[in-house]
């Protein structure tokens, strides 16, 4: 299900321009890469460089995971349950595996902003829009599920296949904007399980947050339809 938001993205990004063709164009037009790594740029993302705590570090390349083999991402004291899931999204699934040395839980804050790179083009670099804490035992080898929004819509979804490294926090204002406006706001890790409004009706909060996030990296700005859902988010 979680390949529906990719799905969603792409169809989206295409409807914009029109065509297949018209994503091509851009591609190649030397003027879209003044945004790198977002959209059509193939270049790699900038932005403000993230620093993990001192003694915890995450081995790299950090390999892309199904949903529906999330076994692979456990830690041994999940039981029977699945591991804890951090971010939201349905492009970009991520396996972390966190190596602690030091003698206490440290806590890794991922900020809103926090782009994971992708190792090839072919694949969507990923982006939380909120802020994803997690816990690392003293002296262990943990691992954690992490969920993002896509930045790539020409580019392909992420998979077990797929590797990536850390990249940099997005400072771009109008992104910038988006996190402030869900600072506050509670977003479901899972493309399935949605909020609802005073009236019972789902929000597909990460269908319509992937469609906000695809908005900025068109440069088309945020549509008063996006405002208007995410006011209508419920809060924290």
């Amino acid at each position: 299900m979680r390949n529906a938001g990719f799905l969603l993205c792409c169809t989206l990004f295409l409807a914009t321009f029109g065509a297949r063709d018209a994503v091509a164009a851009v591609r190649n037009d030397p003027n879209a890469d003044y945004r790198p790594g977002f959209g059509a740029s193939d270049l790699p993302p900038k932005g403000r460089p993230f620093v993990l705590p001192a003694g915890v570090s995450i081995v790299q390349p950090i390999p892309g995971i199904n949903m529906f083999e999330w076994e692979k991402c456990r830690n041994e004291d999940d039981g029977d349950n699945p591991p804890q899931e951090h971010g939201s999204g349905d492009s970009v699934q991520l396996c972390l595996e966190f190596r602690n040395t030091t003698g206490k839980p440290v806590t890794v804050d991922f900020p809103p902003g926090m782009i994971m790179e992708s190792e090839t083009t072919d694949t969507q670099n990923g982006m939380l829009v909120q802020r994803a804490s997690i816990v690392v035992p003293a002296k262990s080898v943990h691992y954690s599920l992490l969920y993002m929004y896509c930045l790539n819509a020409p580019r392909g979804v992420s998979g077990p296949a797929s590797r990536y490294r850390l990249g940099p926090v997005t400072e771009e204002k109008d992104f910038v904007e988006l996190f402030e406006l869900l600072k506050n706001k509670r977003i479901p890790a899972k493309l399935w399980d949605q909020p609802t409004n005073a009236a019972g009706a789902m929000f597909p909060a990460n269908t319509m947050l992937q469609t906000a996030v695809s908005h900025l990296t068109s440069d088309k700005g945020l549509s008063a339809e996006d405002r208007k859902f995410i006011a209508a988010l419920p809060n924290k």
